[in-house]
Parts: structure tokens; sequence; C-alpha cells
């Protein structure tokens, strides 16, 4: 009789610590739920991939990850795999990626693993932002000397990775880079616009021009003439 209850406590025991296991996974998992957004989510250097349990397919205990690439045709990258308890599915989760390059499209998929097997989502792609423009210019040589060619040259990062140009003031000209020469010593000012998409940004810059250094004059004086 003892044996017997005692078996049956140690029976309660196992089936009460599998309850409170199986309640503290599903707790945790509703808590990472709450803080993944209802859809995929990106910006320029990163992203939040979501993806969500439809069918548990009788096994509750989900390994859940992401697949994604540069190209649908080799997702070669894989987030870190999340264990999962979904007893009530549908439900969502969703991993972050960092280190993405901005105005770069890239292609995902969900992916879930059972006891059963793996099954894949479909593959979405989505295009980080572009980061804002840039745009300064700088000249070269600075200083110059009178005559002598000076190249302008526009500094530019972000945007949609294409850009035109127009130069103005002391350059004219629509290509990256602009050369002129000067016949008169001065503080000469070069305006460069470049737009990329719909973003356009200006920058200035200067040379000083000075007049060449030239050999120093010299004369040779005659004795004095004594009488």
């Amino acid at each position: 009789m003892k044996k017997t209850s005692f078996l049956f406590l140690i029976i309660g025991l196992v089936f009460l610590g599998q309850y409170i296991f199986s309640k503290k996974q599903a707790i945790a998992q509703t808590s990472v739920q709450r803080v993944c957004p209802a859809q995929t989510t990106y910006g320029n250097t990163w992203a939040t991939l979501v993806g969500e349990i439809q069918d548990n397919g009788g096994d509750p205990n989900i390994t859940a990850w992401f697949e994604w690439g540069t190209s649908s045709f080799s997702l070669t990258n894989r987030t870190p795999d999340q264990f999962l308890f979904i007893p009530n599915p549908p439900q969502g989760f969703c991993q972050t990626i960092t280190g993405l390059q901005p105005c770069t499209t890239y292609f995902y998929r969900a992916v879930a693993r059972n006891s059963a097997g793996t099954s894949r989502g479909s593959i979405y792609s989505f295009t980080t932002q572009c980061a804002p423009l840039q745009v300064s210019c700088s000249a070269s040589p600075n200083p110059a000397n009178v005559n002598q060619t000076v190249i302008f040259t526009a500094n530019v990062s972000g945007g949609n990775g294409s850009y035109s140009y127009s130069w103005s003031g002391a350059c004219s000209g629509s290509s990256s880079t602009c050369s002129r020469s000067f016949s008169s010593a001065g503080t000469y000012t070069a305006n460069i616009t470049v737009t990329s998409g719909n973003e356009t940004k200006s920058a200035s810059c200067s040379v000083t021009v000075n007049q060449p250094v030239r050999p120093p004059a010299v004369i040779t004086l005659p004795p004095v003439i004594t009488l």
C-alpha cells in the first residue's frame, strides 16, 4: 500500500513538473510574441523578420528560424534557433538581423520544425532604406598658383547610389569633378549640387590662388668712380 501511494506521488509530481514547465514556456512565448511587430519591418541596416506558426502539427514543441540572403535562389544565412512551445496556434515569432547594406534587396523565409519534420514558408523580399544623401567637395591643389589647373571634386555618399551633378560658381560641369585654372590671384568658390532619387543636397568649396613665385631680381652695381 505504501509503495503504491509512493508511486502515485511520484507520478503526480512528474505531471505537476511538466505542467509548470509547459506553463512557463507558454508564458515565455507569449512575452516574445508581444515584442514582435505584426509584419516584417526594416531600416537601412537592420530588419526584424516575422513568421507565424499556423499549425503545430500535433506537437507543440517547435524549433523555428529564418533563412535569408541577397538571392532568392541562395538563402545562405540563418538566424539562431528559437525553441518555442505553441499549444494554441496560430502564434507569431520574430528575429532581428543587423549589419545589412543600405539600398539592397534581401530575401527571407520562415522555417519551423517539430518531431515530424521541417516546413518552410514562402520567400518574400524587402529593400533596405537608403542612407541619407551626404555631399561635400574639395579643391586640389589648394592653395594653387595663377594659371595652375585646379580640380574640384564632389564627395558623395548615401542616397540611392545613382547621382547627378551640377557645378556652378567658379567651375561648371555635370560630372563628379570639375577642372579650372585662374589667371589672377584671389579666392574662388565652386558650388556643387547633387541629386539622388528624390533627395538634393549642395555644398561649396574654395581655393586660394596665389601669384607664382618668381626668381629674385638682382643687379650688379658698378664700382665707385674715383678721381
